[in-house]
């Protein structure tokens, strides 16, 4: 711990590479997020065109994914 809070301290591109990785989400929660952003998108575009069949079933599907 002593080691890694010493090149934390230090600038340097092992130190840089650290402090990424530490501030960095993991890939997976990274995937799950934009997935959930580009789902809200779709369901307030698909929300403005009305009583379109397609669409109510589109964002029917969007609600139970987001569940």
């Amino acid at each position: 711990m002593l080691m890694l809070i010493a090149l934390l301290k230090h600038d340097g591109p092992a130190a840089s590479r650290l402090r990424i990785q530490i501030d960095s989400m993991p890939y997976e929660i990274d995937v799950i997020e934009r997935r959930i952003i580009q789902l809200e998108i779709e369901r307030e575009a698909l929300k403005k065109e009305g009583d379109d069949k397609d669409a109510l079933a589109r964002l029917a599907d969007i609600e139970k994914e987001l569940m």
